[in-house]
This record gives C-alpha cells, sequence and structure tokens, in this order.
C-alpha cells in the first residue's frame, strides 16, 4: 500500500509568465462546450508561449495557467528525480516568437478534488458547467488534500463572480515534503498558501534523504 502524500495549495508573488496582463491568458484554450463556449481545461496549446519580458526571474519554478507549473531546468530535475510519471513537460517559447526558453510546462498527471461550485449557481443546459464559481462565495472547500504524488493540480476550476470568460484557474498543489526540498535546495519562486506547514518525522526524514541523493549525483 503506498502512503498518503499531504499536499498544500501553493501560489506566487510574481506576475504569470504565461499572461499577457493579470487574468488574461497567452495560450488559448479550444471551446468544449458548442452552447455556452466552456473551453478544455485539459487542452495544453501547442506551441506553448511565455512572457519574454518575465522569463529573466531569479525563480526557478513557477505558476503557470490551469493548476500547471513552469520549471527551469534545476526544478524539472528534482521533479524527475522524485518520479517520471508525476508531470509531462512541454517546451516553451517565447511569445511570437519560435525561440525556445529555458522554461518547460511541467503538466502534473494526477488531479485533486479541492472543493466545488454550489448547487444554486445556474449552468449551461448543454454542458453543465456553471457560469461562474466565485472563491468566496460561489464555492465549498475541500479542509485537506492527500494523494499518493508529490505533485498535482484541482481537478475542479474557479472563477471571478462575473464569470469563467472573464477569469478562470484551478488550484496548484504540492506535497508538504517536496515545498520544503525546493526551499533548501534554494528553488525559489512559490509559497504556501497560509503559511508553512511542519514537517513530520518521516516527511524530514525524506527530504534530507532527497538532498542527500541529488548531491550524489552531482559528484
Amino acid at each position: 500500500m503506498i502512503d498518503e502524500i499531504r499536499l498544500v495549495l501553493v501560489t506566487t508573488a510574481e506576475g504569470r509568465l504565461d499572461q499577457k496582463l493579470y487574468n488574461q491568458p497567452i495560450n488559448s484554450l479550444p471551446a468544449k462546450c458548442a452552447l455556452c463556449g466552456f473551453p478544455d481545461i485539459n487542452a495544453i496549446p501547442q506551441p506553448y508561449y511565455i512572457a519574454r519580458s518575465r522569463a529573466s526571474t531569479s525563480s526557478s519554478i513557477s505558476l503557470a495557467e490551469m493548476g500547471n507549473f513552469l520549471v527551469k531546468p534545476a526544478a524539472k530535475g528534482i521533479i524527475e528525480g522524485i518520479s517520471q510519471s508525476i508531470c509531462t513537460f512541454y517546451p516553451t517559447y517565447y511569445r511570437n516568437t519560435e525561440e525556445v526558453s529555458n522554461w518547460s510546462l511541467a503538466v502534473p498527471s494526477a488531479l485533486v478534488d479541492t472543493g466545488h461550485i454550489k448547487d444554486n449557481i445556474p449552468r449551461c443546459p448543454e454542458c453543465g458547467e456553471p457560469r461562474s464559481g466565485h472563491y468566496g462565495t460561489q464555492y465549498e472547500y475541500n479542509s485537506s488534500h492527500s494523494i499518493a504524488v508529490d505533485i498535482a493540480k484541482s481537478r475542479n476550476w474557479m472563477s471571478g463572480d462575473r464569470g469563467w470568460d472573464v477569469d478562470l484557474s484551478r488550484q496548484h498543489l504540492i506535497s508538504i515534503r517536496l515545498y520544503q526540498l525546493l526551499k533548501k535546495l534554494k528553488l525559489k519562486g512559490i509559497f504556501e498558501v497560509g503559511g508553512d506547514t511542519p514537517l513530520t518525522t518521516n516527511e524530514n526524514r525524506w527530504v534530507k534523504s532527497m538532498i542527500a541523493a541529488f548531491r550524489n549525483e552531482e559528484q
């Protein structure tokens, strides 16, 4: 039996690399519903573009649209070193060019139900998706998240009260132990929502063992 791994929500203090402006994604998603136009939130636009002006940040990991992540080679190597199957990686390109950037799009394989939009919110009669899913007034949250992987994204989506066509997002989750591993390796760019959760004895042991393993590989 695989032990469950505690996950936490993460955010960033920096502007998104794959947004033109706040809540204006560079990469458009195809429509999934012919009636309301709700997009296919699991689609991965190809090629995937980022803003050159934000790509020079000193961060090694950042948040991308739809619960995905953007990672530089060092953070990508950490994730791949944990497991080759927890993320699928795609190259990214500077917007309006064919030039490959040094950031990869990391798409988590695991989906977590972090909550759901309340039943009283009007829905599309064709696809059943709500017109909006405001994270404060129209949402009900699950209190804890555990799964047998170290990185995931929410299956569910949320938006502002004006509707998903104005503001549509999914949540980003990583394990407490992976978050602390990244911090100790000085790979910055994301923060745990609500402040750092203390490691358990087993989580702390895992972090130390992973640091030792990665340092041995570098020798």
